[in-house]
Parts: structure tokens; C-alpha cells; sequence
């Protein structure tokens, strides 16, 4: 039986976001480490559908006392996004054209899955597990159970690829084969483990 694949985006397919770059644009005045620790806190928030993107991005402004727009924010925010890896999408369409399903399941806002289905096409996966939208976000296991159940397969038929341990780990203890990988070594980890039936 040919497996089936679960790839997570954010430095996976895609290079990961400069949280850093968007820091500086905002010319936040408190220290970088501070900010960090507020956009993880409210991006959890927000990737599991427990607030709105429009909160999202309003309460970074109000936190910070920003003279800017929502529009403007939002604009930074883009700007500040991870390009897609060419190879880890044509790796995508070879395990599709093969006859392999595959999958996305990735932790991220309203606005990331609208930029992600402007930039690339159905053609290259079968379905996207959208954090936001299921309202649980990885590493809980319940989102991993709700994937599990919703493609109706056993879940060491599942190939899972993500770049954080926590996720890996909890994905394995509900039975799922993970692998972790990121954007920089995915290509390189097929081509060492070219088992996976997929050319």
C-alpha cells in the first residue's frame, strides 16, 4: 500500500517568516525578546481560531502604540513572509503524479492560507488541515487524531514532515510515522531515504 503524505508549511515548503525584519519594520521600541514572546502568545490565538486575524494584527498596534493601519500592518506583515521552496513543491507534485495522496496540515492564520491558495495551486496536494478553521493548532494530538480521522486511514500509513520536535513527538505517540525535516535538508532527506515509493 502507498503511503500517505502530511506536510507541515512553514519551513517546510515554504522559508520560514522574519519575525525579526517584521520587528524592525514596526520600529517597535520595546526590546526585541518582549515582542517575540507577544506575537507567539497572540499568534496561537489567533491559528486557533480563538481570535480574528483583524484582532491579530489591531492588537499588535494597540500593544505597541503603532500610527499605522490595519492595512498597512498587514502590508509589513506579507513583506516579511518566507519565499516557497521550487524543489520541496516539484518533490510535492512527483509523490501526487505517482499516485500518492497528499496532505497539509499547518498551524496559521485566515490571511496565511489566502496568501498560500494565491501562490500555489491545488494541483500540488489533495487537502489542507487548516489550524485556524479545525480551532486546535500542533502540537496538540487532538489535531493530529482529527486529521487521522478525516482521511479515514490507519495512522502508520501516514508519512508526516515538520520541522519542530514537539509536533513530531506527539504526532508519533497517536501512531504516526514523523520525520523531522525542514526547509533547508527536506530534498536531501528524500534523496538519502528514497523508500517512499514516489518516481
Amino acid at each position: 500500500m502507498k503511503k500517505i503524505f502530511l506536510f507541515d508549511v512553514g519551513n517546510v515548503i515554504k522559508y520560514p517568516f522574519d519575525l525579526e525584519k517584521f520587528y524592525n519594520l514596526l520600529n517597535i521600541k520595546e526590546d526585541y525578546d518582549s515582542f517575540r514572546d507577544f506575537f507567539r502568545k497572540t499568534c496561537s490565538l489567533v491559528e486557533s481560531g480563538k481570535i480574528s486575524d483583524e484582532d491579530f494584527f489591531n492588537g499588535i498596534i494597540r500593544e505597541y502604540n503603532l500610527d499605522i493601519t490595519l492595512e498597512e500592518i498587514i502590508n509589513i506583515y506579507n513583506d516579511c513572509n518566507g519565499e516557497y521552496n521550487n524543489d520541496v513543491l516539484d518533490l510535492l507534485k512527483r509523490i501526487r503524479n505517482n499516485g500518492n495522496k497528499v496532505y497539509i496540515l499547518s498551524n496559521l492564520k485566515m490571511l496565511d492560507y489566502e496568501n498560500f491558495i494565491n501562490d500555489i495551486s491545488s494541483d500540488y496536494y489533495d487537502k489542507f488541515y487548516k489550524s485556524y478553521e479545525i480551532g486546535l493548532e500542533k502540537p496538540d494530538k487532538k489535531i493530529f487524531e482529527y486529521v487521522v480521522k478525516d482521511i479515514n486511514a490507519n495512522p502508520n500509513d501516514i508519512l508526516f514532515f515538520d520541522d519542530k520536535d514537539n509536533n513530531v513527538n506527539n504526532a508519533k505517540e497517536i501512531g504516526i510515522d514523523a520525520r523531522k525535516v525542514n526547509v533547508y535538508n527536506i530534498i536531501e532527506y528524500f534523496n538519502e531515504n528514497n523508500n517512499f515509493d514516489i518516481i
